[in-house]
C-alpha cells in the first residue's frame, strides 16, 4: 500500500525537486525530508497544507488519500483554487479522510495479528491431536 510519504517522494522525483530544496521551501531540515522519504516520520497536517499551497499542480486528494492523479488537471479543483469556506471544508475533509485511513490501517493490522494468533493456536491443536478424538477437535474449532 502506498503512503503519503511515498506519494510525496514520487511527486518530488517527478518534478525533480531535491530534498534540500523541499526542506528550504518548507522551512524544515533536510533530515525531516529524509525521514519522510525513508518512512521514519509522518508528514504533519501543517506541512501537508503548506505543501499543497506551495505546489499548485500537486493534487491534494492524491497526496493525502491516493485517489486520482498526481497532478491537477485544468478541470480539477484543488485547495489553492478553492475560495473561502469551500477551501477550508475541502482541506478539512481530506485531513479527516487521512485520519480515517490511518484508523482503518490500524484496525486491519490488529485483525491480521488476531488471525495469526488464531492460526498458531489451530496449528498447535492440530499438532497435538494425535491423541485427541475428532470430537475434541470439533469442540475446539466450534468455540
Amino acid at each position: 500500500m502506498e503512503t503519503e510519504n511515498q506519494r510525496l517522494k514520487a511527486f518530488a522525483d517527478f518534478k525533480k525537486i531535491k530534498d534540500a530544496d523541499l526542506a528550504r521551501i518548507l522551512n524544515i531540515t533536510r533530515g525531516t525530508v529524509s525521514g519522510w522519504f525513508n518512512q521514519y516520520e509522518k508528514i504533519s497536517d501543517r506541512l501537508l497544507v503548506l505543501l499543497i499551497r506551495k505546489y499548485p499542480d500537486l493534487n491534494a486528494r492524491w497526496l493525502i488519500t491516493g485517489a486520482g492523479e498526481m497532478l491537477e488537471s485544468d478541470g480539477d479543483s484543488n485547495l489553492h483554487e478553492a475560495q473561502g469556506d469551500y477551501g477550508k471544508d475541502f482541506l478539512s475533509m481530506l485531513l479527516n479522510e487521512r485520519e480515517r485511513v490511518g484508523a482503518l490501517q490500524n484496525e486491519v493490522e490488529h485483525i491480521n495479528q488476531e488471525l495469526l494468533e488464531s492460526i498458531k493456536g489451530t496449528a498447535e491443536v492440530v499438532g497435538s491431536s494425535e491423541h485427541h478424538s475428532n470430537n475434541d477437535l470439533f469442540t475446539h474449532f466450534a468455540r
